[in-house]
């Protein structure tokens, strides 16, 4: 019997795709740093961020350090107020048939809860959002110091829903290998791709998923998810 659904946010709730063209910032440029040497230091902080052991100022001031940039802190403070209007734009602008599709799901007194791996900055919207009503818990990486696909922040999720993960679902895009994280707990992993045409396919937000247990490709496709889970399965073929 399916007692919750878990969600992924970015490009499964949320898309950034219509927002970064107008909201999006590189922090690259705004450092004018070599894009090698910033991916590689990014990269390598990346862990720590989405940890919360640093946030998003104490990584640029690492960054400018390491790359011998001369930085103040009004700058860092303007290069983050950037950022937040950036991430904070996607969550100003929930599709309306994503939320109606949880109000659905609440219905059925099914738990919904959120599993994503993020930084502090990129979900100040958060609570504003259509979104944050509509969730029994909400699970932020770099609150509790995990990070997908890591076995312990699913059964955390769970265990915060008083839920067994044989008797969840997972919905992500497949980033960050959640649907495989999901699928060695127990979890049933369901693949949300209805995002993925907005995007070029060479992008690395487009993710081939074969751990999936169902794919998802359009909106409609999580009304009939509800409408499996009703009856305690995931309906097949969809």
């Amino acid at each position: 019997m399916v007692q919750a659904i878990f969600f992924d946010l970015f490009e499964t709730l949320i898309t950034e795709r219509e927002t970064r063209n107008k909201y999006g910032i590189s922090i690259r440029k705004e450092l004018n740093i070599n894009k090698t040497e910033f991916d590689r230091i990014w990269a390598e902080l990346e862990q720590d961020r989405f940890k919360g052991i640093i946030n998003f100022n104490e990584a640029l001031c690492i960054l400018c350090e390491r790359t011998h940039v001369l930085i103040d802190d009004a700058k860092i403070d303007q290069i983050a107020a950037k950022r937040i209007e950036a991430k904070s734009a996607p969550l100003k602008g929930v599709e309306q048939r994503i939320v109606e599709s949880l109000e659905k799901i609440r219905a059925t007194n099914i738990k919904i809860g959120l599993i994503s791996n993020c930084t502090a900055e990129e979900v100040v919207e958060w609570e504003r959002s259509l979104l944050a009503q509509q969730f029994n818990d909400v699970i932020f990486s770099f609150q509790v110091g995990l990070l997908k696909p890591d076995p312990g922040i699913y059964l955390l999720a769970c265990r915060r829903l008083s839920v067994e993960p044989a008797d969840s679902l997972f919905v992500g895009d497949g980033s960050s290998n959640e649907l495989m994280g999901a699928l060695q707990v127990g979890m049933t992993p369901c693949w949300a791709s209805w995002y993925h045409r907005l995007w070029p396919q060479s992008h690395p937000y487009i993710v081939k998923s074969r751990e999936a247990s169902k794919h998802f490709r359009e909106f409609r496709d999580i009304s009939a998810l509800v409408e499996g889970v009703v009856g305690g399965h995931v309906r097949p073929n969809v």
